[in-house]
């Protein structure tokens, strides 16, 4: 008997589509199950969904951004959002799945209303303390809202089922020791090894900090550094030029031996990043990603550092002294 399909929607961050995927598998995907996945046309997009052998089907929906300071293009945008609901209509249609999983992100509305049309049941899961504003719609055409932060049920005004962080790792990651772990990546056992997560979208500000960090101190550890796609070789060029052991790369799909191995770990407050440090129990410096448009990392940041005060420290980035800083390594 030919199972009917499971559709996941998703994109423009691996903070989305990973924990997307990765909720499907645990709560939905039987065996021989077809996965269907739903994204933008982003290449990251692409590139992380191409490691997913599960994986049946793609669609790639090219939806613009919104244009929050640009009115004069919200005709172009209204077109692109009237037309990737369009082909998500068409293509749901066609393949009939039994239940829509998405995490939020804004491709997820165009998919998710013609679901919501199509009668398909919709599993949405909240990654962050605070719901973005894609979220704020997705809730009312939502079948379940899972929540993996408790503080996040009094801003959904709807019940929601608290469950935990579909993470992509499993407790047979943390049986190898950190020394064999450091060992595994190519560096030495007896040294202490900071790991450095930008993330996405924040890896600029942390790969420039990093660089104003005297000498002196970087070479008490052994580094690797997650800088995101625009500055691998300008990070690569100051480790080598310092005699700084490092090991340094845009994106790596499976990080755990890194977690494992790793003494301390600065990043982003991106929720996977966050419960993530808390599966290996690392000590972790969080400096959260803050914008124009969104701070949720921040909020993310107080409430990790609030369930586990003696693994997490929360630095803002306008409140960042170089001397207090310092005092972390």
């Amino acid at each position: 008997m030919i199972q009917k399909p499971i559709c996941c929607v998703a994109g423009k961050s691996g903070g989305h589509i990973i924990p997307c995927l990765q909720f499907a598998k645990k709560q939905y995907l039987k065996q021989n199950t077809p996965l269907l996945f739903i994204s933008t046309t982003a290449a990251l997009d692409k590139k992380i969904i191409a490691q997913f052998p599960e994986i049946t089907d793609h669609l790639e929906l090219a939806l613009r951004n919104v244009p929050y300071w640009t009115w004069w293009k919200l005709p172009l945008f209204a077109f692109s959002f009237l037309e990737a609901t369009w082909k998500g209509f068409w293509y749901l249609k066609k393949h009939k799945p039994s239940c829509i999983i998405s995490t939020g992100g804004f491709v997820a509305l165009p998919v998710c209303i013609a679901g919501k049309l199509l009668g398909i049941p919709i599993s949405l899961f909240e990654l962050n303390v605070i719901p973005g504003k894609a979220v704020g719609v997705l809730t009312k055409l939502a079948t379940t809202v899972f929540i993996c932060f408790k503080e996040t049920q009094s801003y959904i005004k709807r019940p929601c089922v608290l469950t935990s962080y579909p993470l992509r790792f499993s407790e047979q990651d943390k049986k190898i020791s950190p020394a064999e772990a450091k060992l595994q990546i190519g560096f030495s056992e007896s040294k202490k090894m900071l790991l450095i997560l930008g993330g996405s979208q924040g890896s600029q500000f942390l790969n420039n900090l990093i660089q104003q960090i005297p000498i002196a101190l970087l070479h008490k550890y052994q580094i690797v550094h997650q800088t995101g796609a625009e500055q691998v070789t300008e990070c690569t060029n100051f480790y080598a030029q310092n005699n700084v052991p490092a090991q340094v790369f845009a994106y790596q799909d499976n990080l755990a031996f890194y977690y494992q191995a790793a003494d301390i770990i600065i990043c982003r407050a991106g929720a996977g990043t966050l419960f993530e440090a808390l599966f290996f129990e690392k000590q972790t410096i969080v400096i959260p990603l803050e914008t124009k448009i969104t701070d949720h990392q921040l909020d993310n940041a107080y409430a990790m550092g609030k369930m586990r005060p003696d693994l997490f420290s929360v630095v803002r980035q306008h409140d960042l002294v170089k001397e207090d800083f310092f005092l972390f390594f």
